[in-house]
């Protein structure tokens, strides 16, 4: 391990967050009726498992991979593909303004656009404000991994990001972003348009920037 760098040798001496322990065991030992009857069921991770029958067929109907795509693409994504998320994008948010290529970029996943945000927004030792209780990976993205420290919020109001915001700076914090997920994980607790509206423009008078995670976006009753 001390070949390793200073940081990766920091952050493997910290405690995984219980999520991701009872992930990695779940993972390492998954229950299956018939191959592994004592194996664990995973009831920490909000997964999707009822629209099979809908997703694989549509999958299996994509265009193959062509020659062009194994050559090396734009480091935001295939050209094509951030128009059809756009596109997607304008017509399901009812957007007044048509969401274009140019303000979309594909990562591989959520866990890296998270790394990419705070890489991008932070620098080492910065805060970020985020509500409590809250998801526990985005400690580990922003944290552990890029060296941004969480600034905990009880509720999301403008009057309580304000008292906090107060006494972080106070403190001689450097907030530079706020994060939120919505719908709110744990909580499951909805951010109507108003209230996002609200924190969008806390922010801007702050030159703070938001980082909203909308994993379950369309499930959101604006």
């Amino acid at each position: 391990m001390e070949f390793l760098s200073e940081r990766s040798q920091l952050n493997l001496k910290k405690e995984q967050p219980v999520l991701l322990q009872g992930f990695n065991q779940c993972i390492s030992n998954l229950y299956h009726p018939e191959n592994n009857p004592e194996g664990i069921i995973n009831l920490g991770t909000a997964e999707n498992l009822v629209n099979d029958d809908l997703i694989i067929p549509k999958l299996e109907s994509l265009d193959k991979i062509t020659p062009p795509e194994t050559k090396y693409l734009p480091v935001n994504g295939i050209v094509k593909f951030r128009e059809k998320i756009g596109e997607f994008l304008t017509n399901k948010a009812k957007s007044d303004v048509a969401i274009t290529s140019s303000e979309i970029t594909i990562t591989n996943g959520g866990s890296a656009a998270f790394c990419v945000l705070a890489y991008l927004t932070g620098d080492h030792g910065d805060y970020f404000m985020t509500l409590r209780p809250y998801y526990q990976m985005i400690n580990v993205y922003m944290g552990n991994y890029m060296g941004l420290k969480p600034v905990f919020c009880d509720e999301l109001t403008v009057e309580t990001l304000l008292k906090e915001y107060k006494k972080a700076t106070q403190q001689g914090k450097k907030i530079t972003s706020i994060v939120l997920v919505n719908p709110h994980n744990p909580t499951g607790e909805i951010f109507n348009k108003d209230k996002v509206l609200d924190i969008l423009n806390f922010a801007k008078e702050r030159y703070l920037h938001v980082i909203i995670d909308e994993v379950l976006f369309f499930k959101c009753l604006w």
